[in-house]
This record gives structure tokens, C-alpha cells and sequence, in this order.
């Protein structure tokens, strides 16, 4: 009569105590304790039946008494399922936000600038890092040959310091870069030529490895401590 089958337990239905203990062992099984709680949604309903026919003088059938049983059993389940939901959602709310702020506090804003396109000659580049408390961290200078484009060169100067930023092992940099147009190369992956092409594909592959990594622009400023160093860099190097 019960949606249920209690193998292995019907020798001992003459003995309760024996047949509750023989139960209890069920739940290391697959939905054993969904079988457990059923059960005894069941047996509270068999005591509450019992209980009005003694008292009240009032017999209720015992399909009556099942149907209770499984609408208190199911009423209970989803209320349970709803709150394990909300649970995971909110601790994947919390986990989030902490994970978002720990990214903030861990940002690095990765000033990248060329000091001069002149095809043949060495560019110089300039790089420096702060966090986003304006602090300054690191900065270095580098040097490559000029391909006489600006936005090429460009493109190879953000290219060679995610080099080096992944080398020191930072996760979480944002690059920016003093030209619009190359921003906006990168940013929506429009480009003219196949040296173009190769260079943006490389800086997606670069930033692939970091946990983020993300670009914006630079204010016109040449007094910037990376300007500074790229134009420091040209005489250097």
C-alpha cells in the first residue's frame, strides 16, 4: 500500500525495535535517507490516525492515511530543495563579490608607451606598473626595432611586456596604452593586415594565461614615468 518496499524487513515486523534498528541501516544506501524520512512521514500519519480513532471515535482509511504521509513528505522535500538553492546561491553570491574585490586588490594598471617610429632604429619602450592606489610597483625599459608604424609598434610593445609581466608571475594586469587606435584594434579585433593579425593573435594568446587581463586607455601625458622611460630608453639601449 505504501510507496515503499522494505526488503529484508518483513521477518521483523513483529518485533519494532528490531525492524526500526534493521531500517536505520538503509541510509549509507542510494536515497536511503529519503527512504528513512518517508517512512517515518508514514508511521507519524499511523500514530495520528491511531490517536483519532482512539479519542475522537473517528476511523480514517488507511490510503487516507498514505496519501498524508507522501503530500508532508514532498511539501517538506522541496521546501528543502528551495532552501539548498538559495543556499548555493548565495554563497556563490558571497563568493563573487570577495572573488571581484580580491581581483581589485590584486590589480596591477600596466602603463605600456613607444618612444619614437622610426623604421629601422630602436623604439624604446617604456613600462610601469601601479596598483589601483596609484603606488607605484615596478618599471623598466626595453628595446626593439621600429617597424615605422605606430600602431605596429605599439602593438609589439604591449606584446613584449605581457611577455615580462607573465615571466613575474602577475595574474591580474589591466595594459594601457596612450593609442586609440590600437586600443580599439585590440578591443574589437579589426585589423588590416596579416602583421596586424599576427600580432593581435599573439597578445590573445598572452593574455589567455593571466587570470585577468583587460586594456584602456592612457591620458595624454608625457610626463608619465613610462613616456619618461621610453624616451629614456631610445638613448640607452
Amino acid at each position: 500500500m505504501a510507496p515503499l518496499q522494505w526488503d529484508g524487513l518483513k521477518e521483523h515486523t513483529a518485533d519494532f525495535r528490531r525492524w526500526w534498528t534493521m531500517l536505520m541501516e538503509v541510509q549509507t544506501r542510494k536515497e536511503g535517507r529519503e527512504h528513512i524520512n518517508l517512512t517515518v512521514d508514514i508511521l507519524w500519519q499511523i500514530w495520528k490516525a491511531r490517536n483519532a480513532a482512539e479519542f475522537d471515535g473517528k476511523d480514517t482509511h488507511p490510503m487516507e492515511v498514505i496519501r498524508k504521509a507522501i503530500k508532508d513528505w514532498e511539501e517538506y522535500h522541496q521546501s528543502q530543495q528551495i532552501q539548498h538553492q538559495l543556499s548555493i546561491s548565495e554563497t556563490e553570491t558571497v563568493q563573487d563579490e570577495e572573488e571581484r574585490m580580491g581581483e581589485d586588490d590584486y590589480l596591477l594598471n600596466i602603463s605600456v608607451e613607444v618612444g619614437q617610429h622610426v623604421e629601422g632604429q630602436n623604439m624604446g619602450i617604456g613600462v610601469a606598473a601601479q596598483n589601483n592606489w596609484n603606488q607605484k610597483c615596478e618599471a623598466w625599459i626595453l628595446n626593439e626595432r621600429s617597424t615605422g608604424s605606430a600602431v605596429q609598434d605599439n602593438l609589439l610593445a604591449i606584446k613584449l611586456a605581457l611577455y615580462k609581466l607573465k615571466v613575474k608571475g602577475w595574474q591580474h594586469i589591466k595594459i594601457r596604452t596612450p593609442c586609440i587606435q590600437v586600443l580599439n584594434i585590440i578591443r574589437y579585433q579589426t585589423f588590416s593586415n596579416l602583421k596586424l593579425a599576427t600580432h593581435l593573435e599573439d597578445i590573445k594568446d598572452l593574455c589567455s594565461m593571466f587570470r585577468k587581463c583587460s586594456f584602456d586607455r592612457l591620458p595624454g601625458d608625457r610626463d608619465r614615468l613610462s613616456a619618461k622611460l621610453s624616451r629614456l630608453a631610445i638613448l640607452l639601449l
